[in-house]
C-alpha cells in the first residue's frame, strides 16, 4: 500500500472543486464557480521518486528475506530428517552391538566355568557390554532428540507445550 501512496504521490494530482451561491435579494445574483486544479512536482528535488524506489526497493527487500526464510526452513527439515534417520540406523546397529556383546560375555563366563578362561577374558568381556551399553543408551537419547528437532522444524507442537500456552 506505501509503495502505491508513493506512486501516485510522485506523479501528477488533479483536484477539481465546484461551488455554487445563491443570494436573495433584489438583483437576484447566483455565483457559480468551477475550478479544476493539475499539480504536478517539479521541483521536489526528486524525493518523491526517491520514496517510490525506496518502496520499491522495500518490498524487493522483503521478498528475498520470504524465499530465503524459506530455504532456511526447507534445509532446516532436511537436515532434522536426516539426523534422525542416521540416529535410528546408529540405534539399530547399536542394539545389534549390545545383543554381540551379551554373548560375548555369557560364552566368556561359560568359558571361564569351564576353565578355558581367564578372570581377564571375562572382564574384558564385561567391559564390552558395558560399553555397548553406554553406546546404545546415547544412541537412543540422540534419537530422541533428533525426533524433537524434527517436529520443531516441521511446526509441530513439542511435548508440553499445549499445556503451557493454555
Amino acid at each position: 500500500y506505501q509503495t502505491r501512496q508513493a506512486e501516485v504521490e510522485a506523479g501528477l494530482t488533479f483536484a477539481v472543486d465546484g461551488t455554487y451561491d445563491f443570494q436573495i435579494d433584489p438583483q437576484r445574483q447566483a455565483n457559480r464557480g468551477f475550478s479544476v486544479l493539475a499539480s504536478y512536482p517539479i521541483f521536489d528535488a526528486g524525493t518523491r521518486r526517491a520514496a517510490v524506489r525506496e518502496r520499491r526497493a522495500i518490498v524487493l527487500s522483503l521478498g528475498e528475506q520470504l524465499t530465503q526464510a524459506e530455504r532456511q526452513a526447507r534445509a532446516d527439515v532436511e537436515s532434522a530428517y536426516i539426523e534422525l534417520s542416521q540416529n535410528r540406523q546408529r540405534l539399530e546397529a547399536a542394539d545389534s552391538a549390545v545383543a554381540a556383546a551379551r554373548e560375548n560375555y555369557a560364552a566368556a563366563l561359560g568359558s571361564q566355568e569351564a576353565g578355558a578362561a581367564t578372570i581377564i577374558d571375562v572382564l574384558t568381556a564385561q567391559v564390552s557390554l558395558v560399553t555397548a551399553e553406554t553406546a546404545r543408551i546415547e544412541a537412543v537419547f540422540d534419537t530422541l532428540i533428533a525426533e524433537l528437532r524434527l517436529q520443531l522444524a516441521t511446526g509441530r507442537p513439542l511435548p508440553g507445550e499445549s499445556a503451557i500456552s493454555k
